[in-house]
């Protein structure tokens, strides 16, 4: 074994504690976790971790490696991700109050929660719990299976992707199934923050490794020609219907997603969403798409050759400085395990509250919440 693998599973298991120290040590609150509510949206969440919990969420895997794939491949395109995510902090500050509002006087959990009550049906209230969780399972999945590459990875193969995959579930599954919303969100913040600096970090090798600054980098990818820096809206992957499709189902579809409208009510006040709705579009923008942008635009300009677009963060760190390269793959794990808890603990609430309490209303909020941490491990497992 190399030192170089050793190094990588000497990080995995730091980073592993430090999960487990956060989620199960520090955040875990007995009184919170005590009822099915607590368990579900936490006992009234600040801004700093609610804005981290939210941006953790939001930020899977992709922005290790769909986005700066995309930036490395098609080009400019992907920028435009910064104006749908604006609309989406547009929809927070109107939407998040008046469902933070509500949630507070009828106790809500879930969106069918609320829709039933407007509503007045249990059947629109199934019907929306259903689509959500068709919507929701696939997307963990693909955490959860991204954060097994990732794993096997970062370990030079010594763990197979299967049991990276093991590993997440088993991982989440903890601190989720002890200290629920709290414990994930408390998770979410560290992962957040790590993930963010990591980013940066990578971008500041690679503007070092290509000389002349920030200048030097584009002046690499307008070399390399392709028509890269370019915004095309006739010809090539970033049409105007690419364009209209992204913003209209990632902005409306994104802040509607259920994992994303279950922290309007676990928020601790309505002005605590409006900070949010006030500052994390700003974040995403400048701490977030800046440097992805600068990433795949930096394998570019290094010459560096990658046969899946994926990969090109990686590659280009493995390349250029193999140790970061180590924190680069922790990042993923971060950005993927931290989406993966979130959606956990929405399926979770969305079975539990949606069907199985409408069936039996009259069932102690103790024993909701006993329910729901056996689902979370059934849910886990099927996802794997």
């Amino acid at each position: 074994m190399s030192t170089h693998t050793i190094v990588s599973i000497i990080a995995l298991l730091a980073y592993t504690a430090l999960m487990l120290y956060v989620g199960i040590g520090k955040a875990y609150d007995k009184d919170v976790v005590s009822t099915s509510r607590g368990f579900f949206i936490g006992g009234g969440t600040g801004y700093f971790v609610l804005f981290f919990t939210t941006a953790a969420t939001w930020f899977s895997t992709w922005i290790y490696m769909g986005a700066p794939g995309s930036f490395y491949k098609n080009g400019i395109g992907w920028i435009a991700g910064a104006t749908w995510q604006l609309l989406i902090m547009f929809l927070m500050g109107v939407f998040g109050t008046r469902l933070w509002r509500m949630a507070k006087s009828y106790e809500y959990v879930t969106p069918g929660d609320l829709l039933d009550g407007y509503y007045q049906s249990s059947g629109l209230r199934k019907t929306i719990s259903l689509g959500q969780l068709i919507f929701c399972f696939p997307y963990m999945m693909a955490q959860v299976s991204g954060v097994g590459l990732a794993v096997s990875t970062l370990t030079a193969g010594f763990i197979p992707s299967w049991l990276g995959c093991l590993y997440a579930a088993v991982v989440v599954g903890l601190y989720v199934y002890f200290g629920g919303f709290k414990s994930q969100a408390w998770v979410d913040t560290m992962q957040g923050i790590m993930f963010t600096v990591i980013l940066w970090v990578t971008v500041a090798i690679m503007i070092w490794q290509n000389g002349g600054g920030v200048a030097g980098l584009f002046a690499g990818v307008e070399r390399a020609g392709g028509d890269l820096l370019r915004y095309l809206t006739g010809e090539g992957y970033w049409t105007w219907k690419m364009y209209l499709s992204f913003f209209l189902i990632q902005a409306i579809g994104g802040y509607f997603a259920p994992y994303v409208w279950q922290r309007a009510y676990a928020a601790k006040s309505g002005k605590t969403i409006l900070k949010i709705a006030g500052t994390l579009g700003f974040f995403y923008v400048f701490a977030i798409m800046l440097p992805v942008m600068l990433v795949g635009f930096g394998g570019i300009s290094l010459g560096v050759e990658a046969a899946n677009a994926d990969s090109i963060m990686v590659t280009t760190m493995t390349q250029f400085a193999p140790y970061v390269a180590i924190f680069v793959v922790v990042g993923i794990l971060a950005a993927g395990m931290s989406t993966i808890s979130s959606i956990l603990v929405t399926t979770s609430s969305l079975v539990t509250v949606d069907f199985i309490q409408q069936a039996k209303p009259d069932m102690d909020p103790k024993k909701v919440r006993d329910i729901s941490r056996t689902l979370i491990l059934v849910i886990l497992a099927a996802a794997l």
